[in-house]
């Protein structure tokens, strides 16, 4: 988050420009979220449950988006899904499709 008093570009040492660098894959798990477990009597019951609290996830995300401080910086991101998803992610760029692949000929 840029306010007046962020300096532009925002520098931490060592890395890129107005980058916050998260260096371990433990850094999102201290976040604040909001995490429920049910404990079910069948497979289908489970199913069923899921079903129906599917539509509801999207809302409770957004009510627990509450941590928006990352190594004592603040950040433009509410919700700690994307920090999640992405340092747990060991994928190489060309299996996330962000770069194109070819085959040699």
């Amino acid at each position: 988050f840029k306010d007046s008093c962020t300096p532009s570009p925002f520098r931490d040492e060592l890395f890129k420009d107005d980058h916050i660098h998260l260096d371990s894959s433990l850094a999102g798990r201290g976040c604040c979220c909001l995490q429920t477990t049910f404990q079910d009597q069948s497979f289908k019951e489970t199913t069923h449950l899921y079903d129906q609290l599917l539509p509801l996830y999207p809302i409770m995300l957004c009510l627990s988006a509450a941590c928006p401080i990352l190594r004592d910086f603040l950040s433009d991101i509410d919700c700690r899904w994307n920090i999640l998803s992405e340092a747990a992610d060991d994928r190489t760029t060309e299996e996330k499709k962000t770069k194109k692949h070819s085959i040699p000929l």
